[in-house]
């Protein structure tokens, strides 16, 4: 390569080492160069470019037994600073105003501490969308296990934040803003790009010339009822203990989401410059 990359650092890691490399992430999803493929089980991991928190590349290895070990490269063309890595994502949602006014983070006072999931890091239309959970834990009460609470989606610089992961989304639409459907004390959208369809201008942090926003709730052929109902499917499956079912649960909400996003951009006659140039190596 002619670049060095280098491990994005775990912000979201809470143990006492610090500058924590993030870990890879296992996901089971539609492969980056496979479109509406079948989803494929795959170890993933963002690359920042070199002394710098800007994305560079996007690495999967795929853990399925047809292609075990099998490596794709998505890269950023050289000079490309324009895609935020994780470490710039997570700076853009902690200091968020709208996120900051969620009454859930004065949780604290009722004994429980409010934690970041992983950061998970998707290859989306012409950019990446990351997708993190954030989760409520007893701060009294050992062995307690973690509870769902909010989901944060992050494309460009536009904020998506909800009781879960479709009401995230709902935020991209246009005249909506960061926070939608929660009832956040202040009202209205106090950050500064977020939001929904009420920025004319493209994320910034997009490879693109033009708008990635979705240009309709019904999204194309997909509507976000049709992700709603995917969630609590996989919700249900995951009561089951088949992981079978949980499979292919997952794997049915990945494809409604990637789905919904592609149906809902809408077309441009401008090129889009900056967008990942893909790459394989051998299968080990």
């Amino acid at each position: 390569m002619s670049r060095k990359w280098t491990v994005p650092t775990d912000n979201t890691d809470s143990t006492p080492s610090a500058n924590a490399s993030q870990p890879p992430y296992y996901v089971l999803a539609a492969p980056p160069l496979g479109g509406f493929a079948k989803p494929e089980f795959q170890l993933t991991s963002p690359m920042n470019v070199n002394n710098s928190t800007y994305l560079s590349a996007y690495i999967s290895a795929n853990s399925d037994p047809s292609n075990y070990g099998k490596l794709t490269v998505l890269q950023l063309p050289p000079g490309s600073n324009v895609v935020q890595g994780p470490e710039q994502v997570y700076n853009l949602i902690t200091t968020d105003n709208t996120v900051r006014r969620d009454s859930l983070y004065a949780t604290g006072g009722n004994g429980a501490n409010v934690l970041h999931g992983n950061l998970l890091t998707l290859p989306l239309d012409k950019s990446f969308l990351y997708v993190e959970p954030l989760y409520t834990v007893s701060s009294t009460s050992s062995g307690a296990y973690p509870s769902l609470q909010r989901v944060i989606v992050v494309y460009g610089n536009k904020i998506g934040y909800g009781a879960d992961l479709a009401a995230a989304l709902s935020d991209f639409e246009p005249g909506h803003h960061t926070g939608q459907t929660l009832a956040l004390s202040g009202g209205g959208n106090g950050s500064t790009g977020s939001g929904g369809g009420t920025s004319s201008s493209p994320p910034t942090g997009t490879p693109s010339s033009s708008r990635s926003t979705p240009a309709s709730g019904t999204g194309g052929s997909v509507t976000l009822a049709q992700i709603d109902q995917a969630i609590l499917d996989l919700q249900a499956a995951y009561q089951t203990g088949d992981p079978a079912k949980v499979g292919a649960a997952e794997a049915k909400l990945q494809q409604l989401i990637e789905k919904y996003k592609v149906t809902s951009t809408p077309s441009s006659g401008t090129s889009k410059p900056g967008s990942p140039t893909p790459s394989r190596s051998p299968s080990r």
